[in-house]
């Protein structure tokens, strides 16, 4: 995704999205591969599987317990500002304003 080659990174992220959903170990690396699936969806213009993945993610990161106060605050801006980005980019203006109010310092 840094590569800015989400075509790519996509296929990689729906492996590691499938292993972690199926070993179900570390539900932190779950969060992480739904954000970056997601992320590569959206650069890709998959709107609504890239929009679930990234609800998915946020949900399970407001759950996850084993991180510390900045890991969560510095995944959860990431992850913010990813659905302000796919509400911008899908033209729903009143969802990107939700998010907005939900940034953080």
């Amino acid at each position: 995704i840094k590569a800015n080659k989400p075509e790519i990174a996509e296929p990689l992220y729906r492996r590691a999205l499938a292993h972690h959903d199926a070993t179900d170990k570390d539900p932190i690396e779950l969060v992480t591969a739904k954000f970056k699936l997601g992320q590569a969806l959206r650069m890709l213009k998959q709107y609504k599987e890239s929009e679930t993945l990234l609800l998915a993610a946020e949900a399970g990161l407001q759950k996850a317990d084993k991180l510390d106060a900045e890991s969560k605050k510095i995944r959860t801006k990431a992850l913010i500002e990813e659905l302000i980005a796919l509400y911008a980019d899908t033209g729903n203006e009143e969802k990107a304003g939700e998010w907005k109010k939900k940034r953080l310092p």
